[in-house]
């Protein structure tokens, strides 16, 4: 349901306007609890514009965020308050808007005063991610940071984690009898598995901050060290959680009713114990008394526990067998009536508790000695990382971080060399998903602030804290507002309540929900309490909440019970398809009214699907496809499953090993080929044992032989253009040696923009892989693949299907949340298990337990047992979390599914680790259980052989109707009349084997000095445009990869001087010319055509070299940017080919006016318009018949681009001699790169 909301709410009816006014106090330092739909961001935002109002430089006003996306977005209101103030005639009539406006004019004014010009330079805003602010202080403190200035973070360091444990495991007897003995010992723990110590000792490499509290990183690790401080610390820790968790229980108790139950143990502490064996009541002979709450008390808790007791809850019979000993009648009879007058589940959590601690209360001697010699290993492993990362000049982000406090603890002048300027202001975002690590690093940035003058302003929610797996650490952010202070500087708490993102009704209903799953006090270890939220819009006909729970019986025919969940599955994905096309129908209504209305504004579908994990909605995406419903799959789809790039890793398989099998038969198999199964299966020999065991590749002509003509002709075709590809090897990049095979074959003739984006992602990689000199192995390809997604669909109308943590932070109208049944996947053990605790030392430390996996075969400690056991319920309790971030997004329209399996007894099979577990308190009350009929079942059975025998070729196709529409394999194919390389018939790109190489970026025009900037330029837009690339292909939006490069490239001052003084600049001048250059290259980043030009687009190519002619009389051009597009600048589109031009001219100064400047700009356009033409003639003699072309200037000093439409004439301009027609290679294959 779609339904308008009011843009505001008046302050009277704001619950928590005090609180809010509070917020903007900048004398006062705050911790600000903002649950979601708060507003928590516009309130940073207000802050930052009142903070800029009054300093002297912007960098005195920090802003932290935790991802480039948070950074970007921040970035772009700021501007976005600056830009409205700086144009409005009016003032807004919304308050909130209004002080925001006003905040923003006093910002301008300070700008004014100081001269900042903040709205041309950007980057003086000082926001930034937490990773970015540690780079920032390892480049500006680089010999107290350890050197780390020069040295770029790696995306993926698993494999140099990999590389320095081996690197210690295989010195084993090499010399060193320490190394030796710690080698040996965790060998034989594990049975001499080689391979899972060196995973160990990886893991510890990765997370090897977490070990500075233990032993010190990057020193020599003595025997001393380890016996006087690192096992005394592991005791206390283990004696202060022990301590924590019996006063926990101690105070579930009164002291009468516990007095009464330890005198009942007490009587029977003597009495004989069940089959001789020890009386577990022992210990608590001779105490009459309740027990205490320290290490001394522990055995006795857990003689009470085992008393009191049984596995899930407290005993309501106390057999012999079970408790150790005979009970007298009347103590029985009593302890019952005792234990059903107390019983409660959170009772049971806390005495329960105490039953998981081993009775010595110290650390196990045996884990010790693993420990000890794990320890030992990762002194070494450091040592080999960081030669590795000091051989490559790279390192990995932990390195910066640990780098950036250690260079803070050393520097008396705290963070004047980092900003030029003291730090007077901190605000952190997301505050509730900072780590032990980070929160370390915010203290020492804020260490001697005193909360007035220089003030924090701390915001977050826990309720929202989502990453434990990334060591978010949601209890110091509840310990930071239970002390209301950090470090030392003391905080006014204040908690948000408003919602001003749902509807009165829904709000209501979350509220009903979450008090069900939330405590409303005292939360267990890694829970969180949850207030009511008050609605700012008032309740609105048709918004609501809606669950969907209908239960799936189960039986003992496995093959039935598949059956059953296949077909659970897609009943919800048509549950979900319904919801959609209700949601999309009301939406086009209320578009409709709008317009009749003579309402002109956007109103834009904003329907979300929101998933557990990715492969939860497949049938979903099936589902809407079959329906004809855009939708945009944001992170969801892996890189690696898409059919185009199984196609060209097929390609790239064959090309790199020709006697792989699999890829050849999948050469066969893509659409340029396109051989049914049958044929596939002679080509492969049949089933002869014999046959198989040939090379595939050799026997394919002569086996085509049996093949029909058309087929015969497809695959002779196919393997002409494939060998000539492998006499191709070592003669270019690997990347265009597969892209010139795929377009010869005609890989990018059935392909959509979208997925022809996809395929230039994949020879990216292959790219990186062969410049970052990676071996090119399957393993190695696999894993750079796994952390890319495919693109997704852009229509405007289009419905999000993402995850719950892609989905953090947005909202929309309707939105679904289906599979709140099903399981994802399972956690596997870490060989080193450790835990942060929330209790802390005598010198302030964070207490930490940690126990080795048990030898093969042996069992857990309870140490280990302990460990895990607090992890489950962590780990239960951000489930909790995660469905109230997916709940939350919902303005008027939240649908949840479930389809829970019944057991045979009639109980609902309520999976641990799913969000209908977690939401069981809420969502019980809403299961049914359908009926399914007969007929039902034959027509989903019917469907599904159907389809089986579809994907089989066993069946004609169409396939027969049936009375549910079957989806049936999408085969594509070639049309046998089509001959790719015929196309490509054209021009051929200029190649080093017959054209002299043109000096890099040279242009003939303009001042010595002024073709040295404009070289620049080029180099590092060109440098720009494929960091871009990069970045977006790792899953960034052009904006934020745009952002986070505005950072970086103030980095490159350096290399630009470099290149300057390469073109004979003298030194007076290249100060200046890096400065220009740089502020090029800034300019380009943040104007809309810049990012647009630079952002990745079909058959994109930057300073590509082109010529055609004859000898003597040919023409050579060299191309700045061109690419397929829009039919305008930032429209969606790829039918238009795109030639831009970059130019350095600057009319920017005081005394020009818009007249001069477009008076320029057509002296311009006059001046090189005959130039772009010749660019236009040779590039579409490569291109399509009827390919539109437009021709551009881009001048990134002025922030303007000038274009207009290329017109052919019927002559051909001088220039051209002749448009000689290209030639094949010697291998029939042609080449559309330059």
């Amino acid at each position: 349901m779609i339904v308008p909301f009011p843009t505001a709410a008046p302050s009277q009816q704001i619950a928590d306007l005090r609180e809010r006014e509070a917020a903007l106090d900048i004398t006062s330092s705050c911790i600000v609890e903002a649950p979601a739909g708060s507003g928590k961001t516009g309130l940073l935002i207000q802050r930052f514009l009142k903070l800029l109002g009054t300093v002297d430089d912007p960098a005195e006003v920090l802003a932290l965020t935790f991802t480039t996306k948070a950074t970007a977005e921040m970035v772009e209101r700021v501007l976005k308050a600056l830009r409205s103030a700086s144009i409005a005639t009016e003032p807004p009539t919304n308050e909130f808007a209004l002080l925001t406006h006003q905040l923003a004019e006093a910002a301008l004014q300070r700008d004014r005063e100081r001269g900042w010009r903040i709205l041309d330079r950007p980057h003086l805003l000082n926001i930034r991610t937490i990773d970015s602010l540690c780079a920032l202080i390892v480049q500006a403190l680089p010999i107290t940071s350890g050197g780390m200035s020069s040295v770029s973070p790696v995306t993926d360091p698993r494999p140099f984690y990999l590389q320095a444990a081996h690197a210690v495991m295989m010195r084993f007897g090499g010399g060193d009898p320490v190394l030796d003995a710690a080698i040996e010992t965790v060998l034989l723990h594990r049975d001499g598995d080689l391979p899972f110590c060196e995973r160990v000792l990886a893991d510890m490499l990765a997370t090897r901050d977490q070990w500075g509290s233990l032993i010190p990183l990057g020193e020599r690790l003595t025997e001393e060290h380890l016996e006087n401080v690192t096992l005394p610390r592991l005791n206390a820790s283990l004696r202060r959680t022990i301590e924590a968790a019996l006063a926990e229980a101690c105070e579930g108790f009164d002291d009468d009713t516990l007095n009464e139950i330890a005198r009942i143990a007490e009587r029977h502490a003597f009495e004989p114990g069940y089959k001789d064996e020890p009386n577990p009541l022992l210990p608590c002979a001779g105490r009459q008394n309740r027990p205490g709450s320290t290490v001394d008390d522990l055995q006795h808790w857990q003689a009470l526990a085992r008393l009191m007791l049984k596995a899930d809850g407290f005993r309501a019979a106390f057999s012999v067998n079970h408790i150790g000993t005979k009970l007298f009648k009347d103590d029985a009879d009593r302890l019952k009536t005792i234990l059903e007058e107390i019983a409660c589940d959170e009772l049971f959590r806390r005495v329960d508790a105490v039953r998981a601690f081993a009775p010595e209360a110290t650390y196990p001697e045996d884990q010790w000695r693993v420990s000890k010699a794990l320890f030992r290993l990762l002194e070494h492993a450091l040592v080999e990382l960081k030669l590795l990362f000091a051989r490559e000049e790279v390192c990995d982000f932990t390195e910066i971080a640990l780098s950036a406090r250690a260079a803070l603890q050393t520097q008396e002048s705290g963070l004047l060399e980092v900003f030029g300027t003291r730090l007077r202001h901190l605000l952190v975002d997301e505050m509730q998903d900072t780590s032990s690590g980070q929160y370390d690093l915010l203290e020492q940035l804020t260490a001697g602030w005193d909360g007035r003058s220089q003030t924090v302003f701390l915001v977050g929610d826990p309720k929202q804290s989502i990453y434990l797996f990334r060591q978010a650490r949601v209890d110091r952010f509840q310990k930071c507002m239970s002390d209301a202070r950090l470090g030392d500087i003391p905080l006014q708490v204040l908690p948000l309540t408003t919602n001003f993102r749902s509807g009165g009704h829904i709000v209501s209903q979350f509220n009903e929900t979450f008090r069900a799953i939330f405590p409303s006090d005292h939360p267990a270890d890694g829970d969180v309490v949850f207030h009511d939220a008050t609605a700012a819009n008032p309740a609105q006909p048709g918004e609501g909440m809606d669950w969907t729970i209908e239960a799936v019986p189960t039986s003992s025919d496995l093959a039935e019970n598949r059956r059953n969940r296949r077909f659970a599955i897609r009943r919800e994905a048509r549950e979900t398809l319904a919801v959609v096309k209700a949601a999309r129908a009301a939406w086009q209504q209320e578009k409709q009214r709008r317009i009749d209305d003579g309402d002109t504004k956007e109103f834009p579908f904003k329907a979300a699907v929101l998933t557990r994990a990715r492969n939860h909605v497949i049938e979903i995406a099936k589902q809407l496809e079959r329906a004809g419903i855009p939708y945009r799959a944001v992170d969801l789809k892996p890189l690696a499953e898409q059919q185009e790039v199984l196609d060209l890793v097929a390609i790239t398989r064959a090309l790199l090993h020709p006697a792989d099998r699999i890829a050849w038969l999948a050469l066969l198999r893509a659409p340029w080929c396109g051989i049914e199964l049958a044929h596939l299966h002679t080509l492969a020999a049949g089933d002869h044992p014999e046959h198989r065991k040939e090379s595939l590749r050799h026997r394919l002509r002569e086996r085509a032989e049996a093949l029909p003509e058309q087929a015969k002709e497809r695959v002779i075709r196919t393997l002409d253009i494939l060998d000539g590809a492998l006499r191709h090897t070592g003669t270019e990049s690997l990347a265009d040696r597969v892209e010139r095979t795929w377009r010869s074959l005609g890989g990018d003739l059935y392909l959509t923009p979208t997925e022809r984006e996809n395929v230039a992602d994949y020879l990216r990689v292959l790219d990186a892989m062969e410049s970052e000199g990676e071996a090119f192995t399957l393993p190695h390809l696999n894993r750079r693949l796994d952390r890319l997604f495919a693109r997704s669909g852009n229509a405007p109308d289009a419905i999000d299907i993402m995850t719950i943590h892609r989905a953090k932070g947005l909202e929309w109208d309707t939105v679904i949340v289906p599979g709140l049944h099903r399981v994802p996947t399972r956690d596997t053990y870490s060989a080193l298990e450790w835990l942060e605790l929330p209790t802390r030392g005598e010198d302030g430390s964070g207490d930490v337990l940690m126990a080795p996996l048990p030898g093969k075969g042996g069992e857990p400690g309870a140490l280990l047992n302990f460990i895990r056991t607090r992890k489950r319920a962590r780990t239960y309790a951000e489930i909790k979390r995660l469905f109230y971030v997916a709940v939350t997004r919902a303005r008027t329209s939240l649908h949840l599914l479930a389809s829970p399996e019944l057991s045979q007894k009639g109980e609902i099979i309520n999976r641990a680790g799913t969000l209908l577990k977690a939401a069981w308190p809420a969502a019980q009350n809403y299961v049914v259980i359908p009926v399914v009929t007969e007929a039902e079942k034959t027509e989903e059975a019917e469907a599904e052989t159907i389809a089986l025998a579809a994907a089989a070729e066993l069946i004609p196709f169409p396939a027969p109707k049936t009375a549910r529409e079957v989806q049936l394999p999408n085969i594509q194919r070639l049309p046998s009349d089509v001959h790719a390389v015929e196309r490509l018939r054209a021009t051929m790109p200029a190649s080093a084997d017959d054209t002299p190489a043109p000096q890099p970026f040279a242009r003939p025009a303009g001042t010595f000095g002024a073709r040295a900037v404009g070289n620049a330029i080029h180099a590092f837009v060109d440098r720009l445009s494929n960091e871009l690339a990069t970045r977006t292909a790792t899953g960034e939006t052009v904006a934020e990869a745009a952002h986070s490069l505005l950072h970086t490239v103030q980095s490159w001052q350096p290399a630009v001087r470099a290149t300057l003084r390469a073109g004979s600049l003298p030194p007076s001048v290249v100060e200046r010319a890096s400065g220009t250059v740089l502020r090029a290259l800034t300019a380009t980043l943040q104007s809309p055509e810049g990012r647009w030009i630079l952002t990745p687009h079909t058959a994109a190519s930057g300073e590509s070299a082109w010529h055609t002619g004859d000898a003597g009389s040919e023409t050579r051009i060299r191309l700045d940017r061109s690419f397929f597009a829009g039919q305008e600048p930032n429209q969606s589109g790829d039918d238009v080919f795109w030639i831009i031009d970059f130019k350095t001219g600057d009319r920017t100064g005081p005394n020009e006016t818009e007249s001069t400047r477009n008076a320029y700009l057509a002296e311009e356009r006059a001046a090189y318009e005959a130039q772009l033409r010749t660019y236009a003639e040779v590039r579409r003699l490569t291109l399509p018949p009827e390919t539109p072309i437009h021709l551009a200037l881009f001048y990134p000093l002025m922030d303007r681009l000038i274009w207009w439409p290329y017109t052919t004439t019927t002559e051909t301009p001088a220039p051209i001699a002749e448009a000689a027609e290209a030639e094949p290679d010697k291998d029939g294959q042609y080449s559309l790169f330059g």
